[in-house]
């Protein structure tokens, strides 16, 4: 218990963060994360999130995000075999705006440029 409760304290010094914030050192790689993320930001009181599907996995993201609040698949590229981002889509702004990282590592494919969005923070 020593050494988490040392880690806990230097990831605190590290990150400037008082006794109001709790450090989690969490297992389950990026996969959890399709998980985690609608959890925190979807609250299951009529939050939506906006996808773009475009493999595998944003499939798992958005069927992970469904356990949580509602889900809007703005543009699939499922019909064409995944075999390119969609250019034609739009996603509705919502005071809870984020966005996902631009690579699709599993295809190679990334988002060029970037979608431009508003972020709460």
């Amino acid at each position: 218990m020593a050494v988490m409760e040392e880690a806990r304290n230097l990831t605190r010094e590290l990150m400037g963060l008082d006794d109001d914030f709790e450090v989690l050192f969490l297992q389950g790689g990026a996969t959890m994360q399709f998980m985690q993320v609608p959890m925190n930001l979807l609250d299951n009181s009529g939050e939506t999130a906006s996808y773009i599907d475009t493999g595998v996995w944003s499939n798992k993201a958005i069927k992970e995000a469904k356990l949580f609040g509602y889900v809007d698949v703005a543009a699939s590229s499922k019909e064409a075999n995944y075999n390119h981002i969609p250019k034609q889509y739009t996603i509705a702004p919502s005071p809870n705006t984020s966005t996902s990282p631009p690579t699709t590592p599993f295809t190679g494919r990334s988002f060029m440029p970037f979608p431009k969005r508003m972020f709460p923070w």
